[in-house]
């Protein structure tokens, strides 16, 4: 892809795919092009990330092992002659603001299993859910771990939602 955005004339013969005398139009706006960001957790997902992204994506759930997890990417980027400072680090989180903490972790909980099929973890103990202040502590929590960029997603639709983050979670945060 980096060629495709950059040359003119690309031929590539992979393992997956050959093309001869291709090119791509329009071109990205972002220059040499856009941003690459990956995620996973396989030791072939970590070493892809060292060579060649420019960001790196981890789950909530994988946010504890984000200092092990970042050592190794470190590694092979450095081993890929590249610079980990220029790689990076986010996740993504799912939130539920509300005072009952309960209902919070089962707003969490049901959209996890409408996306993913079934919950993978302890909803209470590795999301922000609960009242603003419990989100605010897990988010501060998250970034010592060294994040650099916190995506995060509501799981309540409630357009109210953004409404509690922008006003009542992100003044908590000093980051």
């Amino acid at each position: 892809m980096k060629r495709l955005w950059t040359e003119e004339d690309v031929t590539h013969k992979g393992g997956f795919y050959h093309v001869e005398s291709v090119s791509l139009g329009p071109r990205p706006i972002q220059s040499p092009h856009p941003p690459i960001w990956m995620g996973g957790s396989a030791e072939s997902v970590l070493k892809r990330v060292g060579r060649l992204a420019d960001g790196y994506i981890c789950g909530s759930s994988a946010i504890p092992e984000l200092p092990s997890v970042w050592e190794k990417i470190s590694g092979y980027a450095r081993a890929a002659g590249r610079d980990p400072n220029k790689i990076e680090k986010a996740a993504l989180t799912f939130i539920a603001i509300d005072d009952n903490k309960a209902k919070a972790v089962q707003s969490c909980a049901a959209y996890l299993q409408r996306y993913y099929g079934k919950v993978r973890m302890d909803v209470e103990e590795q999301l922000p859910v609960g009242p603003p202040e419990a989100c605010a502590e897990r988010i501060r929590a998250f970034f010592s771990k060294g994040l650099e960029t916190l995506i995060i997603g509501t799981a309540n639709p409630d357009p109210k939602q953004l409404d509690l983050l922008g006003e009542k979670v992100l003044p908590l945060l000093k980051l």
